[in-house]
């Protein structure tokens, strides 16, 4: 069989050549195709689970929560607020018909709730401020006393908790999404009702308006 000639060595070694920069081409194309695409899904992700609202953020966000029927009628702005008595975490009870002649301002809200994390300074703040003269209560949905106990510890808290492991607060208050604000006059009139984050300046502005 004949050598090949210096031409065709040169010729196959061209096309071995553009074979080698082609298939480098392509499979950079692949690599830079999976990233973009990585990327996009990465994006979607992101999209459909938020980052919670800040604390100070008026109107942030709130994590939906599911709750039994009550079968009793929907709370109302400008009627009774439904009555409930539960036992707080520090061994007294919460009873909306006896606060002492204060107003109440119902929180309700979960220890794995991230948006109820963030605002929860603030509702320390507002009850350094305004406790004497409101009460101030959060209702844990679906908790254990034991993991609100350790939330309550962790955070410093000192307002008053309750535990609604069952949810049959929640359900009296037909609660959607947690954190839930139900502000309550004097004479047991909802007065207003908030769903999701408040700011310091929504939370004050709500809490004086139950002051006398």
């Amino acid at each position: 069989m004949d050598e090949p000639t210096a031409a065709g060595r040169a010729r196959s070694s061209s096309v071995d050549g553009r074979r080698g920069s082609l298939y480098r081409n392509l499979l950079v194309l692949a690599v830079t195709t999976l990233a973009v695409l990585a990327g996009v899904w990465a994006t979607n992700i992101w999209r459909s689970d938020p980052a919670p609202a800040q604390a100070g953020e008026q109107g942030g966000s709130a994590s939906a929560v599911d709750v039994p029927e009550s079968g009793g009628p929907a709370p109302e702005i400008g009627a009774q607020a439904p009555h409930f008595s539960a036992s707080t975490l520090d061994g007294g009870t919460f009873d909306l018909a006896d606060t002492g002649n204060r107003p109440v301002w119902l929180i309700f809200n979960a220890t794995w709730c991230a948006n109820c994390r963030a605002e929860i300074p603030d509702v320390e703040e507002m009850y350094e401020r305004f406790g004497d003269e409101i009460a101030i209560v959060s209702v844990f949905l679906s908790d254990t006393p034991s993991a609100v106990l350790n939330y309550r510890s962790a955070l410093q808290l000192t307002h008053a908790q309750v535990v609604d492991p069952s949810s049959e607060i929640g359900a009296l208050y037909r609660v959607m999404g947690v954190p839930s604000h139900y502000f309550i006059s004097v004479d047991g009139t909802l007065q207003d009702i908030e769903v999701g984050v408040l700011g310091l300046a929504a939370m004050e502005e709500h809490l004086a308006a139950l002051l006398p």
